[in-house]
């Protein structure tokens, strides 16, 4: 007998005479499969989005640097002066400020909109004069 041990149709687990389904059967059988397989998938996009969201906005509450960037402890960012130099983030607060460190020892307390998250965007900034 064709099919499994059990005498089931691999595909369908009922019992065929031929041992697995007729060929109308098989095509109905793949295309339930299909749509369990996807509605299963919705569910975890949809699951998946939901955290995204939630992350989102989280990031959101974060200081932003003048350019809009979320800012995180240890990061890098840069500062206007005679020329662009780059500080690390010691200390971030919800509020705009951050703590950097300078030269490896020095604090200082900054706003992040004072910061530019790439050499260039402090660059950049410089030469329209803000």
């Amino acid at each position: 007998m064709k099919g499994t041990l059990t005498g089931r149709c691999e595909s369908c687990m009922e019992r065929h005479a031929e041992g697995f389904c007729p060929p109308h059967e098989v095509r109905t059988t793949a295309i339930a499969c299909l749509a369990r397989v996807n509605s299963l998938f919705r569910v975890y996009i949809n699951e998946l989005e939901a955290e995204v969201e939630r992350m989102q906005a989280i990031v959101a509450k974060f200081p932003k640097t003048a350019d809009g960037v979320p800012v995180v402890l240890g990061m890098k960012v840069w500062t206007l002066g005679t020329l662009p130099h780059y500080v690390t983030v010691t200390t971030v607060e919800l509020d705009g400020y951050i703590e950097v460190r300078i030269h490896g020892h020095t604090y200082r307390r900054a706003t992040s909109t004072d910061c530019y998250s790439t050499r260039e965007a402090a660059l950049a900034a410089k030469e329209m004069g803000r």
